[in-house]
This record gives C-alpha cells, sequence and structure tokens, in this order.
C-alpha cells in the first residue's frame, strides 16, 4: 500500500506521485484518460491507478519491469494495451474488473498468472 513516512518529502511529478528514488510509480494523481508512463519508471506499485474510471490508454515504457496487484484495478475504460516484454510477470489481479477487450503481450517473455485479467472481457 502506498504511504508516506512521517517527515518525508513527497516527489510528485507531473501526475505521479513517485518513490524518493524516482524508480516506482505509487500513485495516479490525474484524471485524464491517457498517461504515459515515464522512463525513469521500473515498477508500477499496487494500486498505483485503480479506480482511474477515465483512463482509456497507458503507454508503457521500457524501462516498466514489475506491476503491482491491482496496479489497474477497475479502471473501466481501459479497453486496449501492450504490456512491453521488459515485464516480467503480470498478475495479481494487475488488470481485474477493467474494461480490457485485447491485451498485446510477449508470453515468451512475460508469465500471465491466472487472475491477471480477472472479470476483463478480452478476445
Amino acid at each position: 500500500m502506498t504511504h508516506i513516512e512521517y517527515g518525508e518529502k513527497p516527489n510528485i511529478q507531473g501526475d505521479y506521485l513517485l518513490s524518493n528514488d524516482g524508480k516506482k510509480l505509487l500513485l495516479c494523481l490525474s484524471f485524464e484518460p491517457k498517461t504515459e508512463i515515464p522512463e525513469c519508471i521500473q515498477r508500477i506499485d499496487s494500486c498505483a491507478f485503480r479506480g482511474c474510471k477515465n483512463l482509456c490508454i497507458v503507454d508503457f515504457s521500457s524501462t516498466v519491469r514489475e506491476i503491482g496487484i491491482f496496479a489497474f484495478d477497475n479502471c473501466y475504460e481501459l479497453k486496449e494495451i501492450e504490456i512491453p516484454s521488459t515485464v516480467g510477470v503480470v498478475g495479481g489481479q494487475d488488470f481485474s474488473f477493467s474494461g480490457l477487450e485485447k491485451v498485446k503481450i510477449d508470453k515468451e517473455k512475460t508469465k500471465v498468472l491466472y487472475h491477471a485479467f480477472l472479470s476483463c472481457r478480452i478476445e
């Protein structure tokens, strides 16, 4: 879960709350329909985009290695994504209850776990 330690200054860059080292995207602060994951991001934290109901388009940077559980849970307008081959595992209900219908993923490089796309209508 995302939290800030007492006395720690939040690292806000654009529409995102990032970890102090700038490598983890902790929380999306935007209500915009499109988001571009910055090149510095290696991990999208648990619940970072959870419930972003307007989110339609996610452009992942090639530096993303991990996606936390429930990261895009309940993003109803998210219909199509391309997950970079740098992501090792997609799981933990990362995209559950989203509006996903199409997912482009390299299954030779990225392992997809059972509940990764729970309740999605993927073709």
